[in-house]
């Protein structure tokens, strides 16, 4: 929470003592979870720091904290704006995209060997049947190794193939 909201763990560990939810409890070992919109909602809805002597203390954290919802604010307005231009896109759907493109393009290549072999086979004087076994064998390993390639690079600096699966699915 701390990195997410760009404040120390000094000044999350205050809002836990002043009520932040929380998740789950941490423990030794074991850093508390929160949920960052329960959070935000949280600080947004917290009345401003009062004059008295015992709140006074908290003044200069209350400023960090209001910084740090001005900063999530403004990072959640560029998200918005970004998806709105389509500059984000959704990686579920990216991945379920370049699988069916794949699929697309395999599908003619697999299907390649049954219309040209026997051309190719009367071009050679070779038995068609042997040319259509050795075409359909060597298409359809190529299509496997292109299959098992990387073919993204993305901006994290992991790498997608087609038949991958999992991974966080949401908009990054």
């Amino acid at each position: 929470m701390a990195k997410a909201l760009d404040v120390s763990t000094n000044t999350v560990g205050a809002w836990v003592k002043r009520g932040c939810p929380v998740q789950e409890q941490g423990r030794p070992g074991k850093p508390y979870t929160f949920d960052l919109a329960a959070v935000v909602s949280w600080l947004t809805d917290r009345p401003a720091a009062a004059g008295s002597e015992a709140e006074a203390e908290d003044a200069a954290s209350y400023r960090a904290e209001r910084a740090a919802l001005m900063r999530v604010r403004r990072q959640a307005a560029e998200l918005e704006y970004q998806r709105q231009r389509r500059a984000v896109v959704d990686r579920a759907k990216a991945k379920r995209l370049i699988h069916e493109i794949g699929q697309a393009l395999a599908k003619p290549w697999a299907q390649w060997p049954a219309r040209v072999y026997a051309e190719i086979a009367a071009e050679l004087q070779a038995d068609g049947a042997r040319v259509h076994q050795v075409l359909d064998r060597h298409v359809h390993r190529h299509l496997e190794d292109l299959a098992r390639a990387p073919v993204l690079s993305t901006v994290d600096g992991s790498v997608l193939s087609p038949g991958e699966s999992g991974g966080s699915d949401g908009n990054e």
